[in-house]
């Protein structure tokens, strides 16, 4: 037999071990698992606001919107105030960061909305103070799943009125927005 003879046979003796050996690999059990029947559902973010106050906030008591305070007949310096309860009623175990906006400002007064003063409290919070004009968007409050908070919203005729301001209304409304915490 010659060199090639002999080279070209353990060629061919090496490419069908290495066959083999692929083919026996490739030929090993095999077996699948799976999880089946994956579903789950999205929840979402609900505050709820009450005109009753304190102890006696019942979830019955709870809706989208309420009745806003109301002041007759004030003079500069002059205020009136409206308890609320607010209240975190989200299908999600989520916290909601809770800011209040001003809007739909309207009325004889509304030309000098600078002059109506707004406070908004809520227990364990700053004040969030300002005017119908620029009232700033910070969180009022953070309300954990089923937690509720007792506020009260004050609206306050400036001292710096005068005869301009008399004899004149106002209205607006405040929208309290829940977002969901970090």
């Amino acid at each position: 037999m010659t060199i090639n003879k002999r080279v070209a046979i353990s060629f061919l003796t090496i490419v069908g071990v290495m066959s083999l050996v692929v083919a026996l690999t490739i030929a090993q059990f095999t077996d699948t698992a799976q999880i089946t029947g994956n579903t789950f559902s999205t929840g979402s973010g609900n505050l709820l606001i009450s005109d009753e106050f304190e102890s006696s906030c019942v979830l019955e008591s709870f809706g989208t919107a309420i009745t806003g305070l109301s002041g007759l007949n004030l003079a500069p310096g002059q205020s009136a105030s409206k308890n609320f309860c607010l209240l975190n009623k989200s299908d999600s175990n989520i916290a909601l960061n809770v800011t209040a906006a001003v809007s739909n400002v309207s009325g004889t007064l509304s030309g000098d909305s600078d002059l109506v003063n707004l406070t908004i409290v809520c227990p364990g919070n700053a004040p969030v103070v300002g005017t119908l004009a620029s009232f700033p968007s910070t969180v009022i409050t953070t309300l954990s799943q089923n937690d509720q908070v007792d506020c009260t919203v004050t609206a306050e005729l400036d001292e710096d009125a005068n005869n301009d301001q008399a004899n004149k209304t106002i209205s607006f409304d405040v929208t309290f927005t829940g977002t969901q915490a970090e």
